[in-house]
């Protein structure tokens, strides 16, 4: 059985300025997190190293007005999860 990226959620779902995303990679790859708010625009997006194993990406939410946003996360290996969170 082959080693399976996955990606386990946000940290936390109320953001004051910084969110943490959790993901297992499988081997050492990139991910991509695109942050959109309510409306579907795209906010920003950025690129992160994960190495092989738990990884914790820290996103600054800081710049965010307050709202509802969703945090897309998608690794090199195909993997890809939609995440809410409210920024206050």
């Amino acid at each position: 059985q082959l080693p399976v990226t996955v990606i386990t959620g946000l940290k936390y779902t109320l953001s004051r300025g910084n969110l943490q995303v959790g993901i297992i990679s499988a081997s050492d790859q990139k991910v991509i997190l695109t942050v959109v708010d309510a409306a579907g625009r795209i906010m920003w997006t950025e690129r992160a190293s994960l190495a092989s194993g738990d990884n914790t990406v820290p996103l600054s939410t800081a710049y965010l007005a307050q709202g509802f946003y969703t945090v897309v996360a998608q690794t090199d290996d195909g993997v890809r999860k939609a995440m809410k969170f409210m920024r206050e």
